[in-house]
């Protein structure tokens, strides 16, 4: 290709005149054939400009990045998309993610960030033209289709000379994708897959590598000559594509191998071979490659519900037992482990755990700080990795347990007389929230919002204000220095004790003695 056409689409009029003015586009190789306020101006004028690489704001007035990406790869599934976006829009990694978008560029915008990604679709643009590769997934689409029937597909590979050559299909997913936002940055899915044309490149064979909503894959097609082991290389590469990917990226990935196929009019068992390793990704946690050829002897029977541990687990939350929570739950996990189950039946089983604390908590009309159970099964479903599922788990089962014991304790005024209690008997020493929670057996994050609900104060201010009471009654009492008071009520600085004392009394503590004002 020679010069690249480049579509910029951003209701800002200040940005976007800025970026469709920079000089650089030509230094490049590159021309803004058009520009538009927003999706849907964009939409109508794709056809005319002929844009083959399009830059994107993500909110727009009238039709935004997201909507407008969705309807113009209905008709234009290859053009390459970049969003624009600020940091709060990652919510829709997901989602963009699934659309092919190539990269977000955060604003405020970086030229450099930007000119270096539209190089990377330039040259992978390059790379296109020389490997046929519309072509390539031209086939590949028509082989996954469902609508064409075997006799047309093979006539299709016939036109290819391609109808008998063996194959393996590698699928490289990141871990935990649909909690992506949390990263920071998404997938630059262009650097993922040159990453990995690097590692195959290294071997003998020819490839393809393709992008959709579902992934990124490799297709590795056996030699001519029929010397190589596909399956046992397959294997290497995937260890060089996990150790590359190690290195480029702050996320992980994992990838799933699948069987050795006798022709791409197989490509649809490939497919399904590679999404049924990833059900077990659960299992063997992240950057983890599973052959096809490992799981397909494993169990897929429905798990036989163990009720009765099920039963004792409710009962130890209704118990708002912390204590014997955690025990319980590493045994669930070994259970889990132990029995091989794919990703779909350690959901349900999960699934049904929290149903369980959900029963117990409207059982005990359990109102204040009701967790959004919603919510919670939607990040329980995002989890690929069964170690971060059980700890996620265990600590909203925690969380559970607190609510139930403030609410046993008369809406918390008895985890008020408690604390105030304990720091009656131990102000002098160095205590935390931390401290007080572990003495309560309450979750420190929960403990703070139930202190500041109750008394419409801090844990620290509940504390600086019973030790600062404690200073006055030992200033009028005694004729003791002003240091020894402090070290005496808990302040281990004279002068921390000194700013404070006045801060909260209104005079220092010498003039507090001198006076004998007791403002009580």
């Amino acid at each position: 290709m020679n010069t690249m056409r480049i579509m910029i689409v951003e209701d800002e009029d200040m940005l976007r005149n800025h970026l469709a003015g920079l000089d650089e586009w030509e230094d490049m190789g590159c021309e803004i054939v058009g520009t538009a306020h927003n999706g849907y101006e964009a939409l109508n004028r794709v056809a005319e400009l002929k844009p083959e690489l399009i830059i994107t704001d993500i909110r727009m007035p009238v039709m935004d990045g997201i909507e407008f990406t969705e309807k113009l790869k209905e008709t234009n599934p290859n053009l390459p998309v970049i969003f624009l976006s600020a940091y709060n829009d990652f919510i829709y990694a997901k989602q963009a993610f699934k659309l092919g978008v190539i990269d977000f560029i955060t604003k405020p915008v970086h030229l450099e960030e930007l000119f270096s990604v539209v190089e990377m679709v330039m040259q992978d643009a390059r790379h296109n033209d020389q490997t046929d590769s519309l072509e390539q997934e031209n086939t590949i689409n028509v082989m996954l289709s469902e609508e064409m029937n075997l006799d047309r597909k093979r006539e299709w590979l016939d036109r290819e000379d391609r109808t008998t050559r063996r194959l393996v299909v590698l699928s490289v997913e990141i871990d935990n994708v649909d909690l992506l936002h949390t990263m920071g940055k998404p997938l630059s899915q262009l650097s993922l897959r040159e990453v990995i044309s690097c590692a195959v490149r290294k071997y003998p064979y020819h490839f393809w590598t393709y992008m959709d909503h579902r992934g990124l894959f490799v297709l590795l097609f056996e030699p001519l000559d029929g010397e190589w082991e596909l399956i046992g290389d397959s294997m290497k590469i995937a260890k060089e594509v996990l150790e590359a990917s190690r290195q480029a990226f702050e996320f992980s990935v994992s990838i799933g191998i699948s069987g050795l196929l006798p022709s791409l009019l197989h490509l649809p068992q490939g497919w399904e071979e590679v999404r049924k390793c990833f059900d077990y990704r659960m299992l063997l946690g992240k950057q983890s490659i599973i052959s096809y050829s490992a799981i397909a002897s494993l169990s897929n029977d429905t798990m036989d519900w163990d009720q009765e541990r099920l039963a004792g687990l409710e009962e130890l939350i209704r118990r708002a037992d912390k204590n014997a929570i955690a025990p319980q739950m590493r045994e669930v996990y070994r259970e889990l482990l132990s029995k091989q189950l794919n990703k779909a039946f350690i959901q349900h089983y999960m699934m049904e755990i929290i149903s369980r604390a959900e029963k117990v908590l409207s059982e005990l009309s359990v109102k204040d700080h009701y967790p959004d159970f919603n919510s919670i099964r939607r990040k329980l479903l995002a989890f690929d990795v069964l170690a971060d599922l059980m700890k996620f788990l265990e600590s909203f089962l925690l969380e559970v347990t607190d609510l139930i014991r403030a609410s046993g304790q008369d809406n918390g005024s008895i985890v008020i007389r408690k604390m105030k209690q304990y720091i009656a008997d131990h102000y002098t020493d160095e205590i935390s929230l931390n401290t007080l929670a572990d003495y309560l057996y309450l979750n420190p994050s929960y403990l703070s919002r139930l202190i500041r609900r109750v008394t419409g104060q801090t844990f620290s201010d509940v504390l600086w204000s019973y030790r600062i009471d404690r200073a006055k009654i030992k200033l009028l009492a005694s004729d003791v220095k002003m240091s020894e008071v402090a070290y005496s009520t808990g302040f281990k600085d004279a002068a921390h004790f000194s700013h404070l004392f006045k801060k909260t009394v209104g005079v220092s503590p010498k003039e507090y003695r001198m006076s004998g004002i007791n403002k009580e």
